[in-house]
Order: C-alpha cells, then structure tokens, then sequence
C-alpha cells in the first residue's frame, strides 16, 4: 500500500539588476509543490486455522482460516500445509490456496495441519489445527450411551445442545402437557435451572431450537381464526414468548416441521409441503432446498451439524444428512433411531419416554 506525501519545495535565487546604473540584488523564490508516493506502514496479517477437533477414518473435515485478519484491510492469500500425519498416510488436504478446503484422513493418528496469509507483503507467522482420528468404532444407529431422566421427569419432548454441547434444554411433563423448561447438564442429567412453560401452544409436537444463546421453539396456534404454525423465540429466564412470525415452510396452515439453525439461519419444513427452507429472525426467506425425499414432510425433525455443514435430518425415524448447497441427500440411514432429538455434535440424542432415558446414538458423520 503506498501513501501519497506533499512536500513544498522552495528555491531561493539571488538575481543582480542595473537601476540608473546602480547595481541591486534582489532574491526571488520559486515554490513547488511535489507529490511524492512512499509506502505506508505495514501490519502483518494474523492467521486463524479454527479450532482443533477429533474425529474418524474417512470423516471429511472442513478446513476453514476465514477468520484470518488483516489490520490494513488488504486482500489475504492463503496457503494450507499437512506438516504431520501417521505413518503410510497418503492423505492430502483438498485445494491448499482457498481460504476454506477440505481434508479426510485416511489412517487413525494426529494430524497437524498449518495455514499461513500472505498480505502482499509479509507473511503471517502460522496457525496450526490438530485433527486427531480415530477407527471408526460404531455401527450406524448404534446406541453408544445413554443418561437416565432426571429425578421427577417422566416424559420429555424435543431436547437441543447448546453450542458447546455440554448442556440440552428439554421440554418436560406428561404425556398429556409439558409444563416445564429445563436444562441439563449433558454429561451427569442433573437439572441446572427450571423455567415454567407458560405457553399453550408450546407442547409436545414443538421442535426447540438453540440459536447462539437465545431459545427458539416452534408453536401452533391460530391467526384470526384460521390455524396458523409459528416460529417463536422463548425467553429461557420466564417462558414467555418474546417475539414470534408465521414458519415460512407452511403455506396452507400446516405443521411446522423440524427447526434447525446453522448460525445465521433457520431451516423448517412443514407439513403441507415438500420443501426445506432456510429463513432468518424475520420469517424472511433467504434458501430453498426442493423436494428432497420426494414426499410430504410429516415426521420431520431437523438439527444443524457443525461439524460437517450439512442439514441434519430424522424422516420418519430415519436420518440423512442434507448439503444445503446442493440439496444432495448425504448419509442415509437404514436404521430407524426415534424422533425428536438433538445433535450435540458428535451423537444423536433421542428421548425415550417409555425407558425414561435419553440414547446417544452413532450416525455418522
């Protein structure tokens, strides 16, 4: 980047005259002004290769160093390195120049993988992610673990993992109404707060959502009179309903479908359609996913995995991943696991109100 500097310049020139023969020196000065370009202070780039993870053989994993900076402003390059692997791997990352590739591992280990920015200029020092994999070691629809209800629950609508995955919220009663919000520790199932549900119109066909830290659920009720499915954001301290538009997904007063948020939008269908679509806090439709099993969307419940991007889907107790770019149905499942549930990142959680247990089940990734 280069810096336009003015600079005035003065010449000073003694000049002599003849005046009746008398001889003056009078001094005249000439000023110019010259632009001159030099370059400008320059900061080094900070590159971010996102956050280290584990995970299994043939799991394709999404590089990402988007969140690299550049105090100047300058447009960033981008170049990834695999500097270690096990030995007799042959795994490579996916395009080494984009800001955002993909990798799959091929063997179990670490992997340590580098990106650094270029600004035009300088380099930024690395920034490293370790991706330790394991062996695939679970069958699709395996249950792997399982966490009892907690003390005085004996039925559970949907649940939804906070983003860390260490507590779900739950909506909590009988099989006749669910009066009760709660949240639970995901490792333990001991209850760490308890809000009343004070809306009837949140029961147990609503699928909840956690959008950042704000509760989000899905509601049936009615707009003048006719029926009318809604998207609504909970208050988590009170159970009130802080704000609420009509699902986007219903066009003839259906069913609200699943509810998923992939951190800057929601994804719903509904139950008078057969498309997906993605929306933001406003009802405003911003993706649509045609038609992808070819069916009406009754049974429907949707979660968001980050680890993949991908549109996590349970149809009809059956699960499939959905590239939201595409609309590809990615990973289907020909296990059925239950519905509803929540994703908190590596298993699906599925309540089980005749046991009075939530399962962890393996899904693949």
């Amino acid at each position: 980047m280069l810096r336009r500097i003015a600079v005035l310049c003065a010449l000073a020139v003694l000049c002599a005259c003849s005046v009746d023969d008398d001889i003056r020196y009078i001094e005249i000065v000439v000023e110019k002004k010259i632009v001159v370009e030099v370059p400008a202070k320059n900061t080094k780039p900070t590159a971010d290769a996102g956050k280290s993870t584990i995970g299994f053989t043939w799991e394709t994993f999404y590089l990402r160093a988007v969140a690299s900076v550049d105090p100047d402003g300058d447009i960033l390059a981008y170049q990834w390195s695999l500097d270690q692997r096990p030995p007799r791997s042959t795994a490579v990352i996916g395009n080494i120049y984009a800001p955002e590739t993909t990798f799959v591992p091929d063997l179990p280990g670490k992997y340590l993988i580098t990106v650094i920015v270029h600004d035009g200029r300088v380099y930024s020092n690395p920034a490293t992610v370790t991706i330790t994999v394991t062996a695939t070691p679970f069958v699709v629809g395996e249950i792997v673990e399982i966490i009892g209800y907690p003390a005085g629950v004996i039925w559970i609508g949907d649940i939804a993992f906070e983003p860390d995955g260490g507590a779900f919220w739950a909506l909590t009663g009988t099989s006749q109404s669910l009066p009760e919000w709660l949240r639970i520790d995901a490792e333990t199932g001991a209850i760490l707060s308890r809000t009343p549900n004070n809306e009837f119109f949140l029961n147990h066909g609503s699928e909840i959502t956690i959008a950042g830290d704000e509760l989000w659920a899905t509601t049936f009720g009615a707009s003048n009179g006719i029926p009318q499915a809604f998207i609504s954001q909970v208050d988590p301290a009170t159970g009130v309903i802080l704000s609420q538009f009509p699902c986007p997904a219903s066009t003839t007063g259906g069913y609200c479908e699943g509810l998923a948020w992939d951190g800057s939008k929601f994804w719903a269908g509904a139950s008078d359609g057969k498309n997906i679509v993605g929306f933001d806090k406003a009802g405003k439709i911003i993706s649509t996913i045609i038609d992808p099993w070819g069916t009406i969307n009754s049974n429907l419940d949707l979660d968001w995995n980050h680890n993949q991007n991908t549109l996590l889907s349970v149809k009809n107790n059956y699960t499939a991943q959905i590239n939201t770019a595409t609309g590809e149905l990615l990973n289907n499942s020909e296990v059925p696991i239950g519905k509803p549930g929540g994703w908190d990142g590596e298993l699906f959680w599925v309540p089980d109100n005749f046991s009075q247990t939530i399962k962890g089940i393996y899904i693949g990734q």
